[in-house]
């Protein structure tokens, strides 16, 4: 019909890293040894993202994981096919989530764009708080997920916001602050999720 306009597209980025022994979840490496803790995450990715497809599907939303720590053919062949992938931008956390949202949010011939970002080995992850997410950013510029104790599990925006990520002070008490600060001063309305999760991690 001339004249109508599209709904927006959905897009979800799912930050994750390639389980290597060693170099996952160092954390709990003293816990579950080296190999141990690199089966946790792969297990934990595994189960997130099949919750995640479950709420992406009804929303026809395109699921994008951000990946490190292996190849393209390496996730692929662990994962599936049925997911785009993209290599981490280089830089800290801040640049990364501000280059996956530039690429997720920058093509203007698929017209309006919601995207939201969430880790896939996050231990506490909710797949539910993805609809909420979305159905907040159809009134706010951006939503953030900030649990009572501290820190962010994730982050969703209906518009490029250049500048929303930079200097934050991640993974220090004072990051819900900066952010909403940020967010305040580039003018940007900001909705927050009410699902507790704990940090959303870089990979």
């Amino acid at each position: 019909m001339p004249g109508q306009v599209s709904p927006p597209q959905d897009k979800l980025l799912l930050f994750t890293r390639y389980p290597v022994p060693g170099r996952s979840k160092p954390h709990l490496i003293a816990a579950l040894g080296a190999k141990g803790a690199a089966e946790y995450q792969r297990s934990l990715t595994e189960l997130t993202l099949r919750q995640v497809r479950e709420h992406a599907s009804p929303r026809e939303a395109e699921l994008i994981i951000h990946y490190s720590g292996g190849s393209e053919a390496e996730f692929r062949a662990w994962l599936g096919e049925q997911c785009q992938y993209r290599e981490h931008a280089k830089g800290d956390f801040g640049a990364r989530l501000t280059a996956a949202f530039a690429a997720a949010l920058g093509d203007a011939a698929v017209g309006p764009t919601r995207a939201v970002a969430l880790c896939l080995d996050n231990p506490e992850a909710d797949p539910r708080v993805i609809d909420q997410a979305f159905d907040l950013l159809a009134e706010r510029d951006v939503v953030f997920g900030m649990p009572s104790d501290g820190g962010l599990f994730l982050v969703g925006l209906s518009q490029a916001a250049p500048g929303l990520f930079a200097d934050i002070p991640w993974r220090t008490e004072t990051v819900q602050a900066a952010l909403l600060a940020r967010a305040d001063a580039l003018g940007l309305s900001v909705g927050l999720t009410q699902a507790p999760m704990p940090l959303l991690e870089a990979g």
